[in-house]
């Protein structure tokens, strides 16, 4: 390995050399995660505000209630993520425009509906979120077909309910467990997410 150049002294060599190998160590050896994510962060940007909760428990709802109306339904109708992050960005450019700055302080940390532009962070979250809730539970074909073709009569709201619990929260459980070999190696490669990425980005790209 060569020296450091007659530009640079050994400092800035030596400086250049550790971030090569921070980045040869948690980037993704993937070209094409590398081509739209950045292995840096900005913690100053706004990720988790009232504004960006207020939008993805909206639609996520909104996603929920039509994914499973239309379950059943031939043709059905079915509310991508897609579809979400398209109708995310319209409304959380409205928020920031219409939302008041009335901040507070919580725990040293100011708190405001309107923290100022609409962030790719809080586009992201949103999306995160309503991606989650899209599809509904696997115990809803239970519950439907229990009800529908077998007629039991002594299904109840609280046996529904505990059936739902049951077989989410394990799922829930084992995701929380298996994070640090599933999620946190850079090696780890979830190639549904990279179209999200890449349009998310495209359009600050576009806006910037």
């Amino acid at each position: 390995m060569e020296g450091p150049s007659e530009e640079q002294n050994n400092e800035e060599w030596e400086l250049q050399m550790k971030t090569e190998t921070a980045l040869n160590r948690f980037y993704s050896p993937y070209p094409e995660v590398r081509a739209i994510c950045t292995p840096t962060d900005d913690p100053t940007i706004p990720c988790e505000t009232i504004r960006a909760h207020l939008l993805d428990y909206m639609w996520a709802i909104i996603a929920h209630f039509t994914n499973s109306l239309f379950n059943s339904r031939y043709p059905s109708i079915t509310l991508g993520s897609a579809v979400a992050q398209i109708l995310l960005y319209p409304c959380g450019l409205f928020l920031a425009w219409a939302l008041p700055d009335w901040g507070f302080m919580i725990g040293g940390k100011r708190v405001s509906p309107n923290p100022g532009p609409w962030t790719y962070k809080e586009q992201m979250l949103s999306t995160i979120i309503i991606d989650v809730g899209l599809t509904s539970a696997y115990c809803f074909w239970n519950i439907q077909t229990q009800t529908v073709y077998y007629q039991d009569k002594w299904l109840t709201p609280g046996y529904s309910i505990l059936l739902l619990l049951s077989t989410q929260l394990p799922g829930l459980g084992f995701s929380g467990l298996l994070r640090r070999f599933v999620v946190y190696p850079v090696e780890a490669l979830w190639l549904n997410i990279l179209p999200t990425r890449r349009m998310i980005k495209r359009v600050w790209m576009a806006n910037s």
